[in-house]
């Protein structure tokens, strides 16, 4: 049986009840949802800062991200998708990283959230990867 969720920012989410496909599932916004009570359990506000220098041949980007988490890592970011980069928990709970990208590029990029969750940032551009899911998107 299919269990079709609410039209959520333009897409319908279809996930099936009673596959062996138990939660959770990562759509496409970056939301989690879970076949046990279908509920989203990540709530997220990200904000990119782009800080451009003349006499500089690199941004200084800022990445913010507000979700319920006790680690999060930004992947992909110059091609590096094996080592995460770690963002700092602040005391407001969001967490923040400072990353220095060089101008004129493009980066592809997830955050991983508690080793488990692969979301995008939902204010970014984003791309189809080769796994079928999608990549945020951050030019400089």
């Amino acid at each position: 049986m299919i269990i079709l969720l609410h039209q959520l920012l333009g897409e319908s989410y279809g996930l099936l009840r009673g596959s062996s496909l138990l939660g959770p599932f990562l759509c496409p916004d970056g939301l989690l949802f879970s076949l046990l009570g279908i509920k989203c359990t990540i709530n997220t506000l990200t904000m990119i800062e782009k800080k451009y220098f003349k006499t500089k041949d690199y941004c200084k980007v800022k990445f913010n991200l507000e979700v319920e988490a006790k680690k999060v890592e930004i992947l992909g970011l110059n091609g590096e998708w094996k080592k995460g980069l770690a963002m700092t928990k602040k005391k407001d709970g969001s967490f923040s990283i400072d990353v220095n990208l060089p101008k004129d590029s493009q980066h592809e990029f997830k955050y991983l959230v508690d080793k488990k969750n692969w979301i995008t940032d939902p204010a970014s551009e984003a791309t189809q990867n080769v796994f079928g899911t999608t990549n945020s998107v951050l030019s400089i």
